[in-house]
């Protein structure tokens, strides 16, 4: 009865029920040999997540770069006075799990009020100062399988659980940033992920209405799927650092993010039995609130000077040009060629195997032509596909709906 009214209850009940079917009861390890004991099990999680990491050289044609912005984002630590920590504390939700500080959120939502003046001057003693409990900047991993076969560490994937204290901080934070950059526009009007009043629905809407009405024009269409590496765990830290300060922020809240990005570590729990603690070395902290924002932030100027459309989610991006020629072929190699020159001037990656061009429109002659990256003088043809998962939705050269239908169906 309790579950009628709680959803919840239900479905944690179901997973309670199903959790030994994702035990993880044995991994190979780098030698290809079988481990099943749980402490190598857990290491060799951690050793799997850690390598995805990448410490990278700062980028010598950036060390300076231009501002987007005149205006300066003026935080004072006024932001942090018990009302504005109570609030938030109050807003905590209890299901959630805790950090490795092992601070509950229960705790800290039910003594809100006593908690509330000694984490305001906590907070801001860490603002003034610049410096982060280390605790703050640990996470746990807490290991998901995604598919395949059980027993390969790659085909796991991490959850961090971070600081409910250090979110709660950071939440603050995060309202000063945001309504800086919405003041003033910094957004680029192209990314539709983390920001308020878009989402995967918007950019998919809009992507199809600009493809559909060209088409209805008479016009063909060409759309090129971005797959970037591990675009979160990548992120280099010194430039996404030159972007924040790009985008106004300087002094205090740009020392105390440096803080916040710098000395993190991370570990694998599993059953109550942990790894060894490793350094995370790039990307935006997985788990934690300002990730997400400080991601967007980054890969922000991604379409700037770019003569076709884009359209963005968070990583998940993609370049739509309209093709009547071949001057207008030849204008969307160009731009795939500057997509190139921003992900090697800011140091990111992209999987190569997964970026992808569809041909849409009955005018668009394509049977001879290819697209392609020129990598260190070696010449990367991108593949042509006829159907595409764009944000959950497989979108067809045709544009009929029958894969994503079909595949609606299995899964129901």
């Amino acid at each position: 009865m309790k579950s009628k009214r709680n959803p919840k209850l239900l479905f944690s009940y179901i997973n309670n029920q199903m959790s030994c079917h994702d035990e993880i009861r044995s991994l190979l390890d780098t030698d290809g040999n079988t481990r099943t004991d749980k402490q190598d099990i857990v290491n060799i999680l951690n050793e799997q997540f850690f390598n995805v990491f990448k410490k990278t050289t700062p980028n010598e044609n950036v060390q300076t770069i231009e501002y987007y912005t005149n205006n300066s984002c003026q935080v004072s630590n006024t932001i942090f006075d018990p009302g504005h920590v109570f609030e938030e504390l109050s807003k905590l939700d209890k299901n959630k799990s805790c950090g490795s500080d092992g601070v509950s959120p229960v705790l800290l939502n039910e003594c809100a009020s006593s908690f509330c003046i000694p984490l305001s001057m906590i907070f801001k003693k860490s603002f003034d100062s610049s410096t982060l409990p280390s605790a703050w900047r640990h996470a746990n991993i807490t290991p998901i399988f995604k598919k395949g076969k059980r027993n390969i560490p790659s085909n796991y994937r991490p959850i961090s659980l971070t600081s409910i204290i250090c979110k709660v901080m950071e939440k603050i934070i995060k309202k000063v940033m945001v309504d800086f950059l919405d003041n003033g526009n910094l957004i680029n009007k192209n990314q539709h992920g983390f920001v308020k009043f878009k989402s995967c629905m918007t950019n998919l809407l809009e992507s199809l209405d600009v493809i559909t009405e060209c088409i209805n024009r008479g016009f063909a269409i060409d759309i090129l799927f971005i797959d970037f590496l591990k675009a979160f765990d990548l992120v280099p830290h010194p430039e996404l650092l030159r972007k924040l300060e790009a985008y106004g922020f300087n002094g205090k809240i740009l020392n105390w993010l440096k803080a916040f990005l710098s000395d993190r570590k991370q570990r694998v729990v599993l059953d109550g039995i942990s790894s060894i603690w490793k350094d995370v070395l790039s990307g935006v902290p997985q788990g934690s609130v300002l990730g997400p924002l400080l991601f967007i932030i980054f890969i922000n100027d991604l379409p700037l000077g770019l003569s076709v459309l884009s359209k963005l989610f968070a990583d998940d991006s993609k370049l739509i040009g309209i093709i009547r020629n071949s001057k207008d072929r030849n204008e969307f190699q160009t731009n795939i060629n500057k997509l190139l020159s921003w992900t090697r001037k800011w140091n990111m990656d992209l999987n190569l195997n997964k970026c992808k061009v569809m041909h849409l429109g009955n005018r668009n002659i394509h049977q001879d032509h290819f697209y392609s990256f020129e990598i260190d003088d070696i010449v990367y043809i991108l593949e042509n596909t006829d159907s595409e998962r764009d944000l959950g939705v497989i979108l067809q050269s045709n544009l009929k709906w029958d894969e994503h239908i079909s595949n609606m169906i299995n899964k129901a």
